[in-house]
């Protein structure tokens, strides 16, 4: 009872941590390397040499690496942003950890407790 608010609120950060990194890990798939595969194939199909498709490939490269802000201007826009939040949701994910794992001391010493006031205990059973 005492450390149901804290599983309760716990549940509730964790679901939206994982939120974010889903809805992350969607707009990357979807909005980065889908979209920019689809231009690159475009031009990969209407590359008339090598040179293009050389020239096709690198941009492909550099918008991947500017859609998912990891060129110089999303380095400065983020500055470690997102650095720092996988780094709180790991140190939220060894708390919680360690949350659990108290707890499931406690379930295994009540239930040991309990284990240990039955020894001995015989059930009266009353006849009818």
């Amino acid at each position: 009872p005492e450390r149901a608010r804290d599983f309760q609120l716990s549940h509730v950060l964790r679901n939206a941590m994982i939120h974010f990194v889903h809805t992350l890990q969607h707009y990357v798939m979807f909005e980065v390397l889908e979209s920019s595969w689809h231009e690159f194939d475009d031009r990969y199909k209407a590359a008339k040499d090598l040179n293009e498709v050389v020239c096709a490939h690198a941009d492909y490269l550099a918008s991947i690496e500017a859609k998912a802000l990891l060129d110089e201007d999303g380095r400065r826009l983020l500055a470690g942003d997102m650095e720092r939040i996988m780094d709180v949701i790991l140190r939220f994910k060894t708390a919680q950890d360690a949350l659990y794992a108290e707890a499931e001391q406690q379930v295994v010493g009540a239930k040991a407790g309990m284990r240990a006031a039955l020894d001995g205990f015989t059930p009266r059973v009353s006849s009818m």
